[in-house]
């Protein structure tokens, strides 16, 4: 059942998706602008027919009935809309992330869920696009984490996301 429209797009006043560790570094504002376009991306998507069934593609388990991982699909556009999902996001320099462009990690140093993003390399020529692009991957796999649990989706479910969405 899709969401209507008019309920698909968060109003501008949701808690941001990403929340940076040092809002005063150079890409924090770039960064929480990724993340707001990742969470209207999720939206959108999530009000059109057959989004349940391209998510379960990605993140549903073999064992799962359909019936619940469409119940996980309405949680997910309701914390959506209501600004519930939210992400800690901390810019590291190459040398903490080392050939790559972001990374995810289910328990960050306070035990949240935490989008780490290398810092040096999105930074050297800012690009929005692909900024949104690391994002969207990583919070694909934070999506795994909220549909799975401690069980992860066979792939690189971030990556699939991405690809979906983009």
């Amino acid at each position: 059942n899709p969401v209507p429209a008019a309920v698909a797009t968060p109003p501008a006043s949701v808690t941001p998706l990403l929340s940076v560790g040092d809002p005063g570094h150079t890409l924090a504002p770039m960064t929480v602008a990724a993340g707001s376009q990742v969470r209207t991306l999720l939206a959108d998507f999530l009000a059109r027919p057959g989004a349940e069934a391209a998510l379960a593609a990605i993140f549903n388990p073999p064992d799962a009935s359909a019936q619940s991982f469409d119940e996980r699909v309405q949680a997910l556009r309701q914390v959506l809309a209501n600004g519930d999902f939210q992400l800690r996001a901390e810019l590291l320099p190459e040398a903490q992330l080392p050939g790559l462009l972001g990374a995810f990690a289910t328990l960050g140093p306070a035990g949240e869920p935490v989008v780490y993003l290398n810092a040096d390399r999105l930074g050297a020529s800012p690009d929005p696009a692909a900024l949104r692009a690391v994002v969207l991957e990583e919070v694909g796999h934070a999506l795994d984490r909220f549909f799975n649990g401690d069980s992860d989706a066979t792939g690189d479910e971030g990556q699939a996301l991405a690809g979906l969405l983009l």
